[in-house]
């Protein structure tokens, strides 16, 4: 959690207040006849920022700009994950923007350029041996 205020905001505005936190539940799976484990992780991605005047940004010049229409913030961005793993092999399943289209629409982190909808991540990480 960060909490800032600037002193200049003509110069640069920034959220008062800024928060990225995680949470998982942890579980390690036995399995009696094959002497396995499968270790599991659910948890909870979220972030979340107060209203305020982001930069916005010009495609042509690459470069970002101070801009005083459009205030952005005041929207959580909530994300639910699942990690597996079995001996060298890991998976996970992330559901990345749950709360996409719940709490109105209005989910940009720049001016013009809207978060990503819901979407569903998936993956698999195998480790072998040389």
């Amino acid at each position: 959690m960060i909490v800032q205020k600037s002193s200049n905001p003509d110069i640069l505005d920034l959220p008062l207040v800024a928060v990225r936190s995680a949470g998982f539940f942890e579980h390690t799976f036995r399995f009696k006849q094959t002497n396995g484990r499968l270790a599991t992780q659910l948890g909870v991605d979220a972030m979340y920022n107060t209203m305020y005047y982001p930069y916005s940004y010009m495609p042509a010049t690459g470069r970002f700009y101070r801009q005083d229409q459009e205030k952005t913030g005041n929207y959580p961005f909530i994300n639910v994950f699942l990690n597996l793993k079995l001996k060298r092999t890991r998976i996970f399943v992330m559901l990345d923007h749950l709360n996409s289209g719940l709490m109105g629409n209005n989910y940009y982190m720049i001016p013009s350029y809207p978060m990503n909808i819901r979407m569903l991540r998936y993956g698999l990480a195998w480790t072998f041996y040389n």
